[in-house]
């Protein structure tokens, strides 16, 4: 995910971090990360991996979270990412979803969901230094599911969204129907501040229940592959006077993207626009390497284009190495 700072630069947040050395063993593995990027030079990050392949550090880690088995450890993949403007700096409010990892285990253990802080000073900008978040709430909900997004309304509100998720990660039909309630940055750690738009109080128990706002719809399903399939996103798009919708279908890894626009962030939400992507349907051998974790990228939108993202999971393939892609996409 990408949130854009007043001065034109950008925080990355980051699912995972990883380098691998020639041979293809890894040289780190870094749950949950974060990164700078300069307003000249948006896609140019400025991680704090040292010379020396030092890892990068966490942007939060959940230190009062007890996995449920003693081979794993906590962390975080971001959800969603919004900026409120306070004076001088910015404050940058992120979803992390919390999960629990075993060595050599791709399984997660969902822990529920979190939200953290960071501030940007544009003064003092994190030029080789970690970029670590406070945490607000480490258990805002017991769900994390992987279909949170957020973003700010033109009166300064905050409106989530999340689809049920199934728990086959293989039921390619089976995300949704979605749901939307909206909350204020200062209550923003506090889960019953969130409410839909009927003012109900959207609560620990209905959270993952059917309790959906607007037209309930489905995401469309696409290949059965392992987790994570990435989160979905939105964004109002000033050019086009209408918010967009940007996801990987259900659970990922699959060589396009789907575009929605609607009127509110609410919904409903038009049926989706598939746009095909580069460079996403690599194979070697009998293992399949898609592209996931598309997102609407607004930093990099101009009037005629929309900005998005997605990572491919095989840019080179001896060894195998993936990287995060931002392109536009012109609309009319």
């Amino acid at each position: 995910m990408s949130a854009a700072l007043r001065d034109g630069s950008v925080l990355w947040l980051w699912g995972d971090t990883a380098a691998r050395h020639d041979d293809g063993s890894l040289a780190y593995f870094t749950i949950g990360t974060a990164s700078w990027s300069e307003a000249g030079t948006p896609l140019v990050s400025r991680d704090t991996a040292g010379p020396d392949g030092a890892a990068p550090g966490p942007f939060a880690v959940p230190d009062s979270v007890r996995c449920p088995h003693t081979h794993q450890r906590a962390g975080t993949w971001p959800t969603a990412a919004v900026v409120q403007p306070v004076g001088p700096r910015d404050r940058v409010v992120a979803w992390l979803a919390v999960v629990c990892f075993g060595e050599g285990d791709r399984r997660a253990t969902d822990m529920g969901m979190g939200v953290a802080e960071w501030w940007y000073d544009p003064a003092d900008p994190p030029r080789g230094r970690s970029i670590v978040a406070t945490w607000l709430n480490q258990r805002l909900f017991p769900a994390a599911t992987f279909g949170s997004a957020a973003a700010t309304t033109p009166d300064g509100r905050i409106v989530t969204e999340w689809c049920e998720r199934p728990e086959d990660p293989t039921d390619t039909d089976g995300f949704g129907p979605c749901a939307a309630a909206t909350t204020t940055f200062d209550r923003v750690a506090d889960p019953t501040s969130y409410v839909d738009a009927d003012g109900r109080a959207v609560t620990a128990s209905t959270v993952g229940a059917r309790h959906s706002v607007g037209t309930p719809f489905r995401l469309e399903g696409g290949a059965a592959t392992p987790y994570p399939p990435g989160p979905f996103s939105i964004a109002f798009e000033p050019h086009l006077d209408a918010w967009v919708m940007v996801t990987s279908p259900w659970p990922g890894q699959v060589p396009f993207v789907a575009v929605r626009i609607a009127e509110r962030p609410e919904g409903p939400w038009s049926g989706p626009l598939t746009v095909r992507l580069p460079g996403c349907s690599d194979r070697r051998g009998e293992l399949h390497l898609g592209c996931y974790a598309a997102n609407v990228q607004p930093r990099f939108s101009e009037p005629g284009r929309l900005g998005i993202g997605w990572y491919d999971t095989a840019v080179e393939l001896f060894p195998i190495r993936g990287a995060f892609k931002v392109a536009t996409i012109p609309y009319s």
